[in-house]
């Protein structure tokens, strides 16, 4: 989650007499209780609420001691949810506080919406800016109030809660996702006297211990600090803010896509993404680990030139660098490398990204292997060897377990043939089914084995273009046999359960022919009993 460092000019509600001048946010405090059934029922609504407004809004949940006593975030802070729940008199929950003077259903959303709107439409006189940042031991919480052409006092505090975006919990009621749940107000709930003169600024600071152990440990990402100015003498917020967590240093790094496909002689385009998001800036250390064919050579931009091997990357804080890498194959198919980064900085040393580009120059017969074991592979390997004696034929085997095979892979590269093969645990992906599915629609050559895959394919429309459908596992059966006159199968003879085969004697599959389907294998020369069947279809070439 990209944390924000600085969240401003979206402000608060209504002061009776003073000018409105700057947008606001709406403050929403939730009373609810992890032993409380109608509050379980309230959640899906009130989280609806959340997700689609969280711009608008700043928002704390305080958790009362009824009606169970062994509520964890009661527990943890039994002062300040006591004093807030006492503050509005809540005698019932689930409850909400809209700006602290509407009262309305939690689980409701469009009630939510309405009540969030209503105070919308009302500027505020004035705005805060906060900041807050994890400092080793401590949360520091800076803020800043401005005002316009008018003073605001009288009655009014200054209220500050940090809280937690989402923790997962089963609660004796059933609920088990939880929002924004307080966990302190700093230096009380009580808040803080507030006031301000006309065209002023005025700040605060407050220190809150980092909790690193037991319930709730603190996890930066996962927490916000909302503030809120309070009229106590109506209840009436006027203003509200809600920031996430800063540190000094901290980044991330993601990538545009980890895998690719192209023809010999081609070059590929990947990049990463490397995001400061630590509050100074930072100079990363870049290590490369080269694992390409020795005709292959790469390239990544940095701020001072292409490199090819390791280098340092100076960011600013909360800015981006984009490298482009370029890596550029032979003229050889089916060759493979890879190139892995390692992303780490001296300030930050519990921090570390590694990326992975996988590429693939694409071979004459593509070897999809499917299966995380490695039982099979061997089976088509060593039968293309002997095929391939005298260089007839290259071929290339991409393990879909070890590297992304993405759907669109077929885009930029030409495969005369694949050969997709599943071990007993092999899992499905939808993007290799669909790769699949439009590699037969653009023409090409797909022979599909494994006992399990037409079961695991039955809802693809792969198996309609091949005239196929999953049926029942057969589990009597001692031969696999070609038909007489196919031009595929004619003559082959396979023994299941002995010799050098799969050894899948208890789990044959069989299948139903569908339109545009030829039976082209059967088990023990019964012809009910379909083994395999290919596509009878002039246009699609794929057999199962």
């Amino acid at each position: 989650m990209t944390r924000k460092l600085l969240v401003v000019l979206m402000a608060l509600l209504l002061v009776t007499g003073l000018v409105n001048a700057f947008p606001r946010k709406v403050m929403i405090e939730e009373f609810t209780n992890t032993y409380c059934g109608p509050c379980n029922t309230a959640a899906p609504g009130f989280s609806a609420f959340l997700e689609a407004n969280v711009d608008n809004i700043a928002v704390c949940v305080i958790h009362a001691w009824w009606p169970g006593s062994g509520d964890p975030w009661y527990a943890f802070n039994t002062g300040d949810n006591t004093t807030r729940i006492n503050y509005y008199g809540v005698n019932g929950v689930p409850h909400c506080r809209v700006d602290g003077i509407i009262d309305t259903y939690p689980g409701s959303t469009a009630g939510m919406e309405a009540a969030m709107n209503t105070r919308l439409a009302i500027e505020s006189p004035v705005e805060i800016n906060m900041l807050a940042i994890r400092d080793g031991n401590n949360l520091n919480i800076n803020i800043e109030v401005n005002s316009d052409d008018e003073a605001v006092s009288g009655n009014y505090k200054l209220r500050v809660a940090v809280c937690e975006i989402t923790r997962d919990y089963n609660a004796p009621n059933g609920q088990d996702e939880w929002h924004y749940g307080m966990f302190d107000m700093p230096p009380t709930a009580s808040g803080t006297t507030f006031s301000i003169d006309a065209n002023s600024t005025e700040t605060f600071d407050f220190t809150v211990p980092w909790v690193s152990t037991g319930f709730p440990a603190y996890d930066a990402d996962n927490l916000i600090v909302s503030a809120w100015i309070q009229n106590d003498a109506s209840q009436e917020v006027i203003q509200s803010e809600m920031t996430g967590i800063a540190v000094p240093y901290d980044f991330e790094v993601s990538q545009d896509r980890p895998t690719y496909l192209v023809d010999p002689s081609g070059s590929v385009e990947f990049e990463f993404d490397l995001f400061n998001r630590g509050l100074n800036e930072d100079t990363y250390d870049v290590t490369v680990e080269a694992d390409l064919p020795g005709s292959w050579s790469f390239e990544y931009t940095t701020p001072d030139g292409n490199e090819n091997g390791n280098s340092s990357i100076t960011v600013s804080s909360f800015a981006h660098y984009v490298s482009n890498i370029t890596i550029n194959t032979a003229d050889v198919g089916g060759e493979d490398g890879m190139l892995t980064f390692t992303f780490t900085s001296p300030n930050a040393p519990t921090t570390e990204f590694v990326l992975e580009y996988y590429l693939m120059t694409a071979p004459q017969v593509l070897l999809l292997n499917n299966d995380p074991a490695g039982d099979y592979g061997s089976y088509y390997t060593s039968a293309l060897d002997m095929v391939g004696e005298g260089n007839i034929l290259n071929y290339g085997e991409w393990a879909t377990a070890m590297h992304l095979f993405p759907s669109d892979v077929f885009g930029d590269a030409t495969v005369d043939a694949v050969i997709w093969y599943n071990g007993d645990a092999g899992a499905i992906s939808d993007d290799v089914a669909l790769a699949m599915q439009e590699y037969l629609q653009l023409g090409g050559n797909l022979f599909i084995s494994g006992s399990s895959m037409p079961y695991r394919l039955r809802t693809f429309e792969l198996m309609n273009l091949i005239g196929a459908a999953y049926q029942t596992e057969y589990p009597y059966a001692d031969l696999a046999n070609g038909l007489d006159d196919d031009p595929v199968t004619d003559g082959l003879e396979f023994a299941l359960g002995e010799g050098t085969g799969a050894d899948n004697l208890g789990t044959p599959t069989t299948m139903l022919l569908r339109e545009g389907g030829a039976l082209c294998l059967q088990y023990d020369n019964i012809s009910i009993r379909r083994a395999g069947i290919r596509s009878s279809d002039e246009y699609y070439k794929g057999m199962i």
